[in-house]
């Protein structure tokens, strides 16, 4: 145990938020933030279905539908499929576009670029949902130590 604790006070920031991502794993979080990840989830798409007709996404859709691209993931609620940053970058801002972000997670995540990330990746790599919630959960938990961890955090 003590040798376990000194490897882990010895190490530094960017080694120890590396080491908590890369030895997270779906099996080992407990039900409770598994649960909490699905309404994250759920929240964010919820937020892409409410805001694409406005027309910051009305914008961003036509750009992207006009760039083209490979066919690798949706555009939620457009009817057509692009790159999987094209398709994460429409939903990111047809999720954003109405500002109805949940609140009062930690300073500096923003669960609403994780999952447009994460959902266009999934189509992208044929992801399950367990690894979908797995991403999601440790990228909130890096955005959200990152965030603990600067100035006003």
């Amino acid at each position: 145990m003590l040798i376990a604790e000194h490897t882990l006070l010895s190490r530094g920031t960017t080694e120890t938020l590396c080491a908590f991502v890369l030895d997270g794993r779906y099996e080992n979080f407990p039900a409770a933030v598994v649960k909490e990840a699905k309404h994250h989830i759920l929240d964010v798409f919820g937020a892409m279905l409410g805001g694409i007709n406005e027309p910051a996404s009305k914008i961003a859709t036509a750009f992207v539908r006009a760039s083209g691209g490979t066919e690798e993931a949706g555009v939620v609620g457009a009817g057509f499929r692009s790159s999987v940053v094209n398709a994460a970058f429409v939903n990111g801002i047809s999720g954003h576009a109405l500002e109805i972000e949940a609140v009062g997670r930690a300073p500096g995540s923003d669960t609403l670029t994780l999952v447009a990330a994460a959902l266009s990746l999934a189509e992208k790599y044929k992801l399950s949902g367990k690894q979908v919630i797995e991403y999601v959960v440790l990228a909130e938990e890096f955005q959200g130590r990152l965030g603990l961890g600067a100035p006003g955090g």
